[in-house]
C-alpha cells in the first residue's frame, strides 16, 4: 500500500511483521494464543514499538517488536537468551523461531479446525467425547 504525502511516495508497512495487528492476526491464525498488551505504552524517544504475549500460562513469551524491526523473545531465559534479537521482515521466521525453541503449543480453540489436533487435545487432557 503506497500513501502520497507531499509529493513523495512512501511505502507504509501494513503487511509486515512490524505492524502490530498484522502480526497477532498471523500468529492467531497459525493457532498461537496472542494477548496485547495495550496497555504498555512506549514513549517517543524508546526504541521499542509495541509487545505482544504469546502462549500465556504455558511458555509466556513476551515478544517485542523494535522501530528498527528488530524482535527480541522474553521468557526469563528458559528458551531464549535475554540478548538475542532478531531482525525479520517475514511472519515465518518469527514462526521458525518458536518452532525451533519448541514452542509449539496451540490454543485450544485451534483444535476445532483440525481434526487430528482435536483428538491429540482429547487424549491429552482426558475428555472422552461420545
Amino acid at each position: 500500500m503506497t500513501k502520497k504525502t507531499d509529493q513523495k511516495t512512501t511505502t507504509k508497512s501494513v503487511n509486515k511483521p512490524t505492524n502490530k495487528s498484522w502480526l497477532i492476526t498471523r500468529l492467531k491464525d497459525c493457532g498461537y494464543p496472542v494477548d496485547r498488551l495495550d496497555t504498555l505504552e512506549y514513549q517517543e524517544s524508546d526504541n521499542r514499538k509495541f509487545s505482544i504475549l504469546l502462549d500465556h500460562g504455558v511458555s509466556s513469551i513476551i515478544i517485542t517488536c523494535y522501530k528498527d524491526r528488530t524482535f527480541h523473545y522474553y521468557d526469563g531465559n528458559r528458551l531464549f537468551p535475554i540478548r538475542n534479537k532478531y531482525i525479520t521482515e517475514s511472519v515465518e521466521v518469527i514462526i521458525e523461531n518458536l518452532h525451533e525453541k519448541g514452542v509449539i503449543n496451540k490454543h485450544w480453540t485451534y483444535a476445532d479446525k483440525n481434526t487430528a489436533i482435536r483428538e491429540y487435545n482429547q487424549q491429552r487432557l482426558g475428555i472422552i467425547v461420545k
